[in-house]
Parts: structure tokens; sequence; C-alpha cells
């Protein structure tokens, strides 16, 4: 019998032990290469800062590999527009674990946490134009490309294009009836 997503991982709070594993993966070429905000190198600073920043409006989970409890991956909530009811997701998985849906898994895990929360309206996310893994997991889990902002982001000392992805509440809630 084969596993499914919710069997392989699990979202938990990120905590100070994970300091190591989050500086390992954030230094993955693949994952250094095709983030926007993660700097690079990344290092124990860069790791506090993700984990101190999971306060009122932002939520950020570890993606944990449940056999193992190995931390695999980060998935986001942040920014926070109550005037506009809008908040930005954002993830990054291990290299490894690229091609299992288990991106898709978490963030479908934290787009309910949005949606179940009364003042979210719309959630949006941004990737690199050039990302293709992160525009897979962005449409699989729903999320419609809404434009691309040309040369928006400086990458490596090279501007680079970036789409910008949303999903609305009421669009949330036609694919996952209650």
């Amino acid at each position: 019998m084969e596993k499914n997503d919710a069997d392989i991982t699990k979202l938990r709070n990120l905590t100070m032990g994970d300091v190591q594993e989050l500086i390992v993966i954030a230094n993955d070429k693949n994952i250094a290469n095709d983030m926007i905000t993660l700097p690079s190198p990344f290092g124990k600073e860069d790791a506090l800062q993700i984990i101190n920043e999971s306060n009122g409006s932002n939520v950020i989970k570890g993606i944990v590999e449940v056999e193992t409890e190995s931390l695999i991956g980060v998935v986001k909530l942040k920014d926070f527009d109550k005037e506009n009811e809008t908040i930005e997701l954002s993830f990054w998985i291990s290299s490894p674990w690229w091609g299992k849906g288990l991106a898709a898994s978490a963030c479908k895990k934290v787009l309910k946490i949005a949606f179940d929360t009364p003042g979210i309206n719309r959630v949006y996310a941004y990737n690199l134009a050039r990302n293709e893994h992160s525009s897979k997991v962005l449409a699989r889990i729903g999320m419609e490309r809404e434009g691309l902002l040309k040369s928006a982001i400086r990458k490596n000392g090279v501007f680079e294009d970036v789409y910008v992805s949303g999903i609305l509440r009421k669009t949330w809630r036609a694919l996952h009836p209650k």
C-alpha cells in the first residue's frame, strides 16, 4: 500500500533545534538559486530570523518527514494586509524531495489555515519565472497565474521576471467544500 502525502509529511512549528537543518536546506544550490528572498549564503542569523518570524499574523511551519522527523522544508503565510485581506504564501523544500507532491501538500495545509481565518480573502505568491517547480506547485494547489512582473527582482546581479499567482477564498471553498 502506497503512502499518500499526508502520511509522509507533517507540519510543525520551527524550533531552535532546527537551525542547522535550515542552514543545510537553504544552502542547497537548487534552493538558493530559485528563491526570491532567501539570503545566499544562508547562515545562523538567517535561520534564527525565520524561526522568530512566526507571530500573530505570520504562520511559519516546518515541513517534516514523518518517519525520520527530519525537517525537509518551510512553508509560510506572511505579510498580512488587513485592509485588503491578503497574505503571501512562500515555501521551499529540500531538492531531494522535489517531485513527490510534498510542497503542494504542505501549501494546501497552510491555505486551509489561511481561509479558515476570518479576514483573509486572497492568498498570493511570487516565483521567479524560470522556477518551473514552484509554478507547478502553485497551479497544483489551485492558484491562478495573475501576471508577470518584468525584471522585478535582481538575483545574483541579474534582473529576473517574476510571476504572481493568487487564489481567492471563494475559489478555495469551491475546490475544497467542507
